[in-house]
């Protein structure tokens, strides 16, 4: 990981990125993802740069999240925990909760 003092509050694995497998790390102030059997982050959001997130819906196949960014980019994240349907929309929801509390602290 980055920082050794930075606080990591969630850590969420089976989380694809573009199809590749890896890990996403919600922290004090930014969120990561780091690809599987790595030790640095692949992506880093600092909260303040993130404008919104979205969900698939829960008829979607898919279980994501998305991170739209102020400049526009975007972002998805499929969560793809092996055991069951339900554990991915778990391990979604707690993103998404921990997303709405910590985004309007970084406006």
């Amino acid at each position: 990981m980055s920082k050794s003092s930075e606080e990591v509050l969630l850590i969420v694995k089976n989380v694809k990125n573009k199809k590749t497998d890896g890990t996403l790390y919600m922290m004090g102030e930014r969120m990561a993802w780091m690809l599987e059997s790595k030790n640095v982050f692949n992506i880093s959001y600092m909260y303040a740069d993130i404008k919104a997130q979205k969900i698939s819906p829960d008829t979607k196949e898919k279980v994501q999240l998305q991170v739209i960014l102020h400049d526009g980019s975007a972002n998805t994240f499929l969560f793809n925990n092996p055991k069951s349907r339900q554990l991915q929309m778990q391990d979604r929801e707690s993103v998404k909760e921990l997303l709405q509390q910590l985004l309007p602290r970084f406006k």
